[in-house]
């Protein structure tokens, strides 16, 4: 069994067709709610893909929807000046702890692309993986971090885009050496990659948007602890992962072929769960969408479902 087909090709993240695989099984996804997936043939999904990230918060939850609605509602959509990239800046700020700069770029692409340009380093940086990991530590002198929205909005493969923290730099500036040395460059769509200190363009009602999600993923993130996901879910012996925190990364002593991780997506997938359908994009314990213990029960239940991998 081969992936029909593979999206993404000109961009850093490859994924198979999952949203094809889904509809052949169970029909199209009806509705949504924390982690919760229910299709048209009345069959409940746990996502552990959660849009790349982007839903990391769960569907339906959060003050997010309530500020795209009050910016539409002010007639804030189009490109007048509205200062919600300094809001976007002061929440990421206020994530990170430290003064900066956020910028929001479409792709992980341009970002690299943009960054190695003017000469700053990025690092990826990703919410509940334990202290003294390199993901999960603060910025660095000389380097910036570049995280998922965590705002379900948007396409596959990078759905609502990237944020990159630019830190000590309040004023939207980069060193000035930096500077001196950008040169705007064209990527494969020749399209003209933006400037590192502005990010690419996005509507203000967006940007509000993504701004609150930063403010509750803050106070979401001291609710769990690395012990919580280990309750949930550890990988075998036998299995493909590793786990980091609330993520399970694919083991990079391994041979994993293409072929072989899209069986064992779809072995997971007839059991009722949605892993990531990237082997460059980590699958997520999403204990974190939970509301209650008894949701905290279904999650691990669910995942006790997860097969057996067979490498041959």
């Amino acid at each position: 069994m081969r992936p029909p087909g593979w999206s993404g090709k000109n961009l850093a993240v490859i994924m198979f067709d999952y949203a094809a695989e889904i509809r052949r099984r169970f029909g199209n996804v009806r509705r949504a709610r924390g982690c919760w997936l229910y299709t048209e043939k009345n069959v409940r999904l746990l996502d552990m893909f959660l849009d790349g990230g982007a839903a990391i918060l769960g569907r339906r939850r959060g003050s997010s929807k309530l500020a795209l609605k009050n910016m539409i509602d002010r007639g804030l959509t189009g490109s007048l000046p509205s200062g919600m990239e300094r809001n976007l800046s002061g929440a990421v700020s206020s994530l990170f702890g430290a003064a900066g700069k956020a910028s929001w770029f479409c792709s992980r692409k341009r970002v690299v692309a943009a960054c190695s340009g003017a000469g700053i380093k990025v690092r990826e940086w990703f919410p509940w993986i334990p202290s003294g990991m390199e993901d999960s530590s603060a910025p660095g002198s000389g380097e910036s971090l570049i995280t998922s929205v965590p705002f379900p909005w948007g396409a596959a493969p990078e759905f609502s885009g990237v944020i990159v923290f630019f830190p000590d730099c309040a004023s939207g500036s980069v060193p000035a050496e930096a500077a001196d040395n950008f040169i705007p460059e064209t990527s494969d769509s020749l399209e003209v990659l933006p400037d590192a200190r502005k990010g690419d363009s996005v509507p203000p009602q967006m940007l509000s948007a993504f701004a609150r999600a930063f403010f509750d993923l803050r106070r979401r993130i001291p609710l769990f602890s690395d012990g919580d996901f280990a309750g949930v879910f550890s990988p075998r012996e036998n299995s493909p992962w590793i786990r980091r925190g609330a993520y399970l990364f694919l083991r990079q002593d391994t041979d994993i072929s293409k072929d072989r991780y899209y069986r064992f997506f779809c072995d997971c997938l007839d059991r009722g769960i949605l892993i990531s359908p990237s082997m460059e994009k980590p699958s997520v314990i999403p204990l974190m969408c939970a509301d209650s213990p008894q949701e905290k029960l279904s999650i691990k239940t669910s995942m006790g479902k997860i097969p057996d991998f067979v490498t041959a």
